[in-house]
C-alpha cells in the first residue's frame, strides 16, 4: 500500500497528473480500487510454499513438486 501511494505521490509531482491528485485526495478510497495481479503459476507457488509451511514439510520440495510435478 505504502509502495502504491509513494509511486503515485512521485508520478503527480513529475507530471501533475489529474489522476494521480485525485487519488491522492482520497488515499483510502483509491486504495480499494487497486488489485494485486499476478501470474497463475506464482500464486500457485506461494500458496505450495505456503501450505508446506503450515504442514510441516519441506517448503522447497513443496515448490519442486508445484512446479516440476
Amino acid at each position: 500500500r505504502e509502495f502504491l501511494l509513494q509511486t503515485v505521490r512521485r508520478h503527480f509531482e513529475e507530471t501533475e497528473s489529474e489522476v494521480a491528485r485525485r487519488l491522492l485526495d482520497d488515499p483510502a478510497a483509491a486504495l480499494a480500487r487497486f488489485g494485486k495481479v499476478m501470474p497463475i503459476d506464482y500464486k500457485r507457488v506461494l500458496q505450495a510454499h505456503a501450505r508446506a509451511e503450515l504442514e510441516g514439510r519441506d517448503p522447497i520440495a513443496a515448490v519442486m513438486e508445484a512446479t516440476h510435478g
